[in-house]
């Protein structure tokens, strides 16, 4: 932001500098009572004191636009080259999410599958459990029965 308030400011300094002229001239004679006022215009202006640093502070503020220019002109470069950046790194987020979510349903039906595996393993030692009762069972009666 400062740095477009800045070339704004030279650029209004030296839009105002080109409006310091000299006016056209209309009449070409030398009697001319305009062309003596023109003439005393020049004079003034190339002997002023303050002509050549108002001149140096003019080509000072051009060089000063022109270096702000660049500056932008790589500013623009290096925010293009950062929003390309930016738009991988949230394709490559989106993919990343994108895997977390299958991952989840991979985590869940094998919570699932552990889930039916435990009942299988519950229920298998019941059978056995039933089956031994049932053996220690016939064991007995076969004992009473030799008593």
């Amino acid at each position: 932001l400062s740095i477009n308030i800045l070339i704004c400011s030279y650029i209004s300094i030296f839009f105002f500098l080109l409006m310091i002229r000299r006016p056209p001239r209309s009449t070409l004679s030398s009697s001319s009572a305009a062309s003596d006022v023109y003439k005393r215009q020049d004079d003034c202006i190339d002997t002023h004191p303050d002509y050549l640093k108002i001149l140096a502070r003019y080509e000072h503020s051009l060089l000063l636009i022109e270096s702000l220019r660049k500056q932008l002109s790589t500013t623009n470069k290096v925010d293009s080259n950062l929003e390309v950046e930016l738009e991988g790194v949230r394709e490559e987020l989106s993919n990343a999410n994108s895997k977390i979510a299958v991952l989840t349903e991979e985590l869940e039906e094998l919570r699932k599958s552990e889930l039916l595996v435990d009942q299988v393993i519950h229920t298998s030692n019941r059978v056995r459990d039933a089956h031994m009762i049932k053996t220690l069972q016939a064991s007995m009666a076969a004992a009473k029965d030799k008593h």
